[in-house]
């Protein structure tokens, strides 16, 4: 996976747990970016990959011990890893390309918040949950 698709998906992810759980799956804000929405962290994490595959997991550090850990889901969130889950199975086979058109596309949250030149502009949660609560109402 590349850096690009990890964040599309991440981002496709959060919308829908927004949409149906009215909860966010990242705590982070998102922000519209050149080729969409983009979670900064997951970019600044994994930038050094540029257009490569992966080849780690992210991780987090204890300050207290220096111990590094690889961040996952809380086995206590069985909604969070069921949405993960269903998202990468529809998207696992789709290009970065595609996923940039469709988060890109008339009426998306990054289309009506991305200016050119502006660095950092926030997609609002609310944005997000009602852009996928609408794609919800269409199946």
């Amino acid at each position: 996976m590349t850096m690009l698709k990890l964040i599309k998906i991440s981002y496709i992810a959060h919308g829908w747990s927004l949409a149906l759980t009215g909860k966010p799956l990242v705590r982070e804000g998102i922000e519209a970016w050149k080729y969409g929405p983009v979670i900064p962290s997951l970019y600044h994490e994994f930038k050094r990959f540029k257009g490569s595959p992966i080849d780690c997991f992210s991780t987090e550090l204890d300050l207290d011990t220096f111990d590094s850990t690889a961040k996952t889901v809380p086995e206590s969130d069985e909604m969070a890893q069921r949405i993960l889950d269903k998202v990468w199975g529809i998207y696992k086979t789709v290009d970065g390309g595609s996923l940039i058109d469709r988060t890109h596309a008339e009426g998306t949250p990054w289309k009506a918040h991305y200016e050119p030149d502006a660095r950092g502009k926030a997609i609002p949660d609310d944005c997000i949950r009602l852009h996928y609560l609408d794609l919800l109402s269409a199946i």
